[in-house]
């Protein structure tokens, strides 16, 4: 993994909540979804959370926290290839 995913993991891992957005702006990374599923190749279970903002629109955040009922919840075993 490159310092940008690392970036994103250690943020998922201390809890954090972030949207694709987020994780372009904050570490420079053109395509938060394949660094995700690079994540989640490694084996870590990153979840898809579905949230509702103060005007009714619905965003979609990646987590580590299991606390929150989970969109998505996906983990790659083995690795591809």
């Amino acid at each position: 993994m490159n310092n940008g995913v690392n970036n994103v993991l250690n943020a998922l891992r201390n809890g954090e909540e972030l949207t694709s957005k987020q994780i372009s702006s904050r570490f420079g990374i053109s395509n938060p979804r394949d660094a995700v599923h690079s994540i989640r190749q490694k084996g870590y279970p990153v979840n898809l959370i579905e949230t509702v903002d103060t005007k009714g629109r619905i965003k979609h955040k990646y987590s580590m926290n299991t606390n929150n009922p989970a969109v998505s919840t996906y983990t790659v075993k083995g690795s591809v290839g």
